[in-house]
């Protein structure tokens, strides 16, 4: 009964569909009126952060549905393998769906902001650098090339790489600790898939899967819309000669150029799966090898 799907007043298309047009918005809005070096008092300007704080309560909203979704389809297909972890986690996932979804969501709202703001940093931190680099050079013909302060040593690239992990090991915790107190209240359902024969490395594995896969979905998903809200929403000042001459760019030269982004957004990705891989291990460490009733049952199995 805790876990039935109850009714919702909103149906999954008008959320999407709201946040859909929230964002398409916000885009036009942001590539349009006061650009940048503007004195900040434009009603223009408002508006953009209001309808940005508007797409950013949907989002939310778009992502826990879009998490729902995933947690689904991840368990429907994990219950189609002939492996005996992937049916274990399948069955995990489909009996108790809001238990996977709820830290997915958590973890896709932080990938959403750090790839926005991982995006936008490497797209402005280039813009302001392109006027240090001599034509010809390899890393202005590079396509990956990284801005020089968010390359090795550079005064941006610590504290973003400090965030992330921060944030991201703190999440994790956070979902393993509400991980652990749900397994404990469908200890059950695992002692059953015991007595029917899930080894204990089956078990183990089952339950790094039925832990990591959402979060890692969520984190990619999240990740990549950041990335693309990033692009989308892009307009700043690009350098165009040595006097200090710029012109204001907009989503398209962010997107020619959004592959200076790729190296710092794929350091922030590793960040995350680090911590989720690392708590994923400590699920499966901590997996009983066998519980005590599943025990109890294969016992009277073999003694019947």
């Amino acid at each position: 009964m805790t876990e039935a799907e109850l009714s919702r007043r909103i149906s999954p298309a008008w959320i999407y569909g709201l946040w859909g047009a929230l964002v398409a918005v916000l885009i036009v809005l942001s590539q349009t009126g006061e650009g940048p070096g503007g004195d900040g008092t434009s009603p223009w300007l408002g508006l953009v952060w209001i309808t940005a704080g508007a797409a950013t309560i949907a989002s939310v909203a778009m992502l826990a549905e879009l998490n729902r979704g995933i947690v689904r389809g991840l368990g429907s297909r994990l219950r189609r393998s002939r492996r005996p972890w992937a049916l274990a986690a399948g069955d995990a996932l489909t009996g108790h769906p809001r238990q996977a979804a709820v830290p997915a969501t958590v973890m896709s709202v932080a990938g959403l902001a750090f790839g926005v703001i991982t995006v936008w940093l490497s797209l402005a931190m280039w813009a302001d650098a392109l006027m240090t680099f001599e034509p010809g050079s390899s890393a202005f013909d590079s396509p990956v090339a990284l801005p020089p302060r968010l390359g090795p040593g550079g005064v941006n690239a610590t504290p973003l790489l400090v965030a992330a992990t921060l944030t991201f090991t703190m999440l994790a915790l956070a979902s393993f600790a509400a991980f652990v107190a749900s397994r404990q209240a469908t200890a059950q359902d695992d002692d059953a898939r015991s007595a029917l024969g899930l080894t204990a490395r089956n078990a183990r594995i089952a339950a790094s899967a039925h832990f990591a896969l959402p979060l890692l979905n969520g984190l990619a998903a999240g990740l990549a819309l950041g990335a693309l809200l990033a692009v989308g929403t892009f307009r700043g000042s690009v350098a165009v000669d040595a006097e200090g001459g710029s012109v204001v760019a907009g989503w398209t030269w962010a997107a020619q150029h959004a592959g200076h982004a790729v190296l710092p957004l794929l350091a922030v990705t590793l960040v995350g799966t680090a911590t989720i891989a690392i708590a994923a291990a400590v699920v499966a460490a901590l997996r009983p090898a066998r519980s005590s009733r599943g025990g109890t049952l294969q016992r009277e199995r073999q003694q019947v």
